[in-house]
This record gives C-alpha cells, sequence and structure tokens, in this order.
C-alpha cells in the first residue's frame, strides 16, 4: 500500500493532540485529589466535634437523676459539730460513679465522692458504714469540719468515665 505514507503535518497535530489530553487527565485527578484531602479535613474536625456534643448528651441523661432532697430535718447546719447535713437522691439511672457536692458561699469547697474514693469528712448520718444511694433511693450524709453555714449547695453526677457533669440541682439558703 504504496499512498499510505506519513503526512509529517498529521504526525505533528496528533501529537498535539495527545499532549493536551493527557493534561486534562493529570488535572482532572489532581482535582480528585484536592477534594478528598480536604473531605478528609474537614471530616477529622466534625467527627471531634460530634463526639464532644456525644459526651454532653450523656450528661443530659444524668441531670434529672441525682438531686438534693428537700426535706429540712435532713438539709441542715449543725452548729455544734460543724457540719452539713446533706440528703441525697438517686433516680433510674445506675451509670453514674459517684457525685459531688459543692458548698457554696464567701468561699466554696467540692467533695467528690465516687464508689471506692469517698472523702474523710464525708460520713453517713447515722454514722454506719457508708454506703451509696441505690436505685430510686436517698441516703443522708453529714460532712465534717464546714465552719460556716454555706449559702446554697449544688450536686454534680459523675459519670462512669469520671466525667463531672454541670450541677444537677442546687439548694439555697
Amino acid at each position: 500500500i504504496p499512498y499510505l505514507k506519513a503526512d509529517p503535518y498529521l504526525i505533528e497535530k496528533f501529537k498535539k493532540k495527545n499532549l493536551k489530553a493527557q493534561s486534562e487527565i493529570i488535572s482532572t485527578v489532581l482535582l480528585i485529589m484536592l477534594v478528598i484531602i480536604a473531605s478528609v479535613i474537614i471530616l477529622n474536625f466534625v467527627v471531634s466535634f460530634i463526639r464532644n456534643q456525644l459526651e454532653d448528651a450523656d450528661c443530659f441523661k444524668v441531670s434529672s437523676e441525682v438531686d438534693i432532697s428537700n426535706k429540712p430535718k435532713y438539709n441542715c447546719f449543725n452548729v455544734i459539730e460543724h457540719a452539713m447535713i446533706v440528703q441525697i437522691h438517686f433516680g433510674e439511672n445506675e451509670s453514674l460513679s459517684g457525685f459531688a457536692v459543692e458548698l457554696g458561699g464567701v468561699s466554696s469547697k467540692t467533695y467528690e465522692i465516687k464508689k471506692g474514693s469517698v472523702p474523710a469528712e464525708v460520713v453517713m448520718y447515722d454514722g454506719s458504714i457508708f454506703e451509696f444511694p441505690g436505685k430510686n433511693e436517698e441516703r443522708t450524709y453529714k460532712i465534717l469540719g464546714v465552719q460556716n453555714p454555706p449559702e446554697n449547695i449544688k450536686i454534680y453526677p459523675i459519670m462512669s468515665n469520671g466525667k463531672i457533669c454541670d450541677s444537677s440541682d442546687e439548694l439555697n439558703k
């Protein structure tokens, strides 16, 4: 087939067209990689943000499960013993590892009461062996060494992972 000789003009045109097609492929691949990298960066931020929100949701579930009983006989200041008597009520939730009691006023002090770790100043009201309230139960505690009656008492649930949630109940003077 003698008529199929290569035309130099056509060969040069074919080379330029082929190079142009390759640059379009490379730019498309680079754009795809850029989108993937941006997505990974954004997802890292979103996942950590959502994880923090879910931890706060756990606190929301237990916020009404620990409260101070509103009984004057069991929530009072003993002037003779310099002790604060507080009655704590646990609700339905059993996922708590303890609670913190804050006695506030001019200066405040917080007592973290966890299963297996109870401050020496916190004892049972009747002097018996220390125990936590069970499901839908109340226990009365005496906090020793309190010099002045507090202006308010706040209670904070402590989650099983050790996180102390916001105040679930408050009793004011």
